[in-house]
């Protein structure tokens, strides 16, 4: 999966506290025609450190593009692999 952000947006890593900004979070559709296998990865470069608006460590993305993987095996080809996505995005203002 990939986020393409506008300049000065960041998006935040699957990792980052709770008690801050909301985490991506990757949820797929349960379905016997495909396996996860492992977790996904984020493969972007992130930046982490204490967020003064929300007062905790976050880690996020900043730049494009920010690289999500995750590995399946899929056992039946004519199936769509579908989930759902919630991410947060900020700038300096908003």
């Amino acid at each position: 999966m990939t986020a393409i952000l506008d300049d000065g947006w960041a998006t935040y890593s699957q990792h980052t506290s709770d008690d801050g900004p909301v985490p991506t979070y990757f949820e797929f559709d349960k379905g016997a025609h495909f396996d996860l296998i492992g977790k996904v990865e984020e493969l972007s470069k992130k930046k982490e450190g204490m967020d003064p608006l929300f007062g905790v460590n976050v880690i996020k993305f900043v730049g494009s593009p920010v690289i999500f993987k995750q590995k399946v095996k899929v056992k039946d080809y004519s199936k769509p692999i579908t989930g759902y996505l919630t991410y947060m995005t900020c700038d300096n203002a908003r």
